[in-house]
């Protein structure tokens, strides 16, 4: 059945009961709150549990004071990450050489899959969060008014209510302990979850072949036409063994628009297929290409009157050609013969010449930040070109990406994959599932996990790792009503409180002061309101970059 159907069945049935309820009153007998389609299921059974787990009542003192000092390093990271993306909007727009680069779709895991992996690791987030509130209030003897859990169709997460009165009498060390207890806590576990999955999971996933992995087709191309999909494996191209990504630029086609022979490993199985050959035009940008007529799924045959055979000489041919004049170029376009009725690929006679342009003027047109000094004598024709029409990558690529950043071979710096790491969701690489699954086995100490468990355990432990992470980063923010803010507010009130000490009489009599509970609140105010126009910008001015 359908993912939507299940989850818009579900959403009725739970409305249903939801409204049933109210009217019954069932809900207030049990002391459950609605909050439009939220139930607040209220209890006091579960703070037994958390005394019990606050016993070690030292350790957790310990704990306190530790996750005051990350909580207010976090937030120090955090805000200044915020800035980073502030300032940087817009830098990783690719140019026509990264396509499709790191916008590459998995095969989407249907919306009750994604359901699952999102409600799952948000819900143990949330109830670890809460529970480590809970437990050093425990310790700092602040009472436990109530605790329990918010549910939307499915459970979305859990509460602890301190005594807020007995919360604001506490001491600044314990209240400022209780508020980072949360965040610190969902760091430690997204930490512990990251360890897991790039020490000992993500090394157990091995491709099962030596080949070029398509992870993108090109629209009317050879490949999609003959039906090679993204997410198998080039294994060989007319008797030419592929065993990377970048080998298939080294490919040759004797005649480009002739069958070749495609030795493909596709849903676990090797086969042999026929598909037309040729460096095809994969995506066509603004400039030279666009103008002269080139469409996505072309064919490139000759260009500056020599004979396009491999993406190699493409890129040698396009380099070195006129950029002062016109250059000849022969296209090929799927279509059918008049004369036999049967499709092919055959010359398009309105396309003859391409007017060249400088790559460097080109980029420091479209890609300013990316350009450099040597693209100034290259010409160029602003498209992605592919082999078949498939763009390909390492088989290796994948696991790198997902389950081993800190040693990626893409050669970036290791703050830049973990910031790809960070946005796996949002550029389409978690979670992974079948076809792109099948193209790896796991091993080493991995090897006795079935290939379906093992992909549910890497997954699972990367989402744990997310939301872990992404609540926990939030809730550091220096900005009401984030913990954060709570956090640092104490920290200078404390440290206030700790110059007014030093001061001597000398000090005070000439008028030296410290700031005052009062100025400590208005400067907090002032940087949470900062802290979200930075956030608010962020989002607005993403959204209108993805446009």
């Amino acid at each position: 059945m359908d993912g939507y159907l299940i989850a818009g069945l579900a959403s009725l049935i739970y409305v249903a009961i939801l409204l049933a309820g109210r009217r019954l009153g069932i809900w207030r007998k049990l002391n459950i709150s609605l909050y439009g389609p939220v139930m607040i299921i209220k209890t006091t059974r579960g703070s037994r549990l958390v005394e019990r787990l606050a016993r070690p009542g030292r350790c957790w003192a310990v704990y306190g004071r530790v996750a005051i000092f990350v909580t207010l390093i976090a937030a120090v990271g955090t805000t200044l990450f915020l800035v980073y993306l502030a300032t940087n909007i817009g830098e990783g727009i690719e140019t026509p050489e990264s396509l499709p680069g790191q916008s590459i779709d998995l095969p989407p895991p249907g919306t009750l899959v994604l359901t699952i992996y999102v409600v799952f690791s948000f819900v143990v987030a949330i109830v670890l969060h809460e529970y480590a509130h809970g437990i050093l209030s425990v310790v700092g003897k602040i009472r436990l008014t109530s605790m329990g859990v918010l549910m939307l169709v499915v459970p979305i997460g859990a509460f602890v209510e301190p005594d807020d009165k007995q919360l604001k009498a506490s001491s600044r060390s314990t209240r400022a302990g209780v508020y980072a207890a949360g965040p610190a806590a969902n760091i430690f576990f997204a930490i512990l979850c990251f360890a897991l999955l790039v020490g000992v999971v993500g090394p157990g996933a091995t491709p099962v072949a030596s080949g070029a992995v398509v992870i993108d087709v090109a629209e009317n191309s050879p490949a999609a036409i003959y039906g090679i999909g993204p997410w198998s494996e080039v294994l060989s191209v007319e008797g030419q063994l592929v065993r990377n990504g970048s080998q298939m630029s080294l490919v040759s086609f004797a005649v480009p628009g002739e069958l070749v022979t495609v030795e493909l490993l596709s849903e676990s199985e090797t086969r042999m297929m026929e598909v037309p050959g040729g460096v095809v035009a994969h995506t066509v940008f603004e400039g030279p290409g666009l103008d002269a007529g080139l469409e996505p799924g072309m064919i490139v045959k000759n260009l500056d009157d020599q004979p396009v055979n491999s993406i190699s000489e493409f890129r040698s041919i396009t380099e070195n050609s006129s950029r002062t004049e016109p250059v000849n170029i022969t296209v090929l376009r799927f279509g059918e013969d008049p004369a036999t009725g049967m499709g092919g690929y055959f010359e398009d006679p309105t396309i003859r010449t391409i007017n060249l342009t400088s790559k460097w003027l080109y980029y420091r047109t479209h890609y300013p930040w990316v350009n450099r000094e040597q693209y100034r004598n290259v010409s160029y024709m602003a498209i992605s070109a592919s082999a078949l029409g498939v763009w390909t990558e390492d088989p290796e690529f994948l696991t790198d990406v997902v389950a081993d950043p800190l040693r990626s071979s893409d050669g970036g710096s290791i703050g830049a994959r973990l910031e790809r790491f960070i946005s796996l969701p949002f550029i389409g690489y978690s979670p992974v599932v079948e076809p792109a699954s099948d193209l790896y086995a796991p091993s080493g100490v991995m090897s006795f996990i079935p290939g379906d468990i093992f992909w549910i355990l890497l997954n699972t432990l990367y989402w744990l790792f997310w939301a872990n992470l992404v609540l926990g980063l939030t809730n550091v923010l220096p900005a009401f009503p984030f913990d954060g803010g709570y956090v640092l507010r104490d920290a200078i009130r404390g440290a206030a409180h700790w110059w007014w000490q030093r001061l001597t009489g000398l000090d005070r009599a000439i008028g030296r002061k410290t700031a005052s509970d009062a100025e400590v609140d208005a400067f907090m105010w002032f940087l949470s309101g900062m802290v979200i126009l930075i956030m608010v910008y962020i989002l607005v001015a993403g959204l209108w970059k993805g446009l």
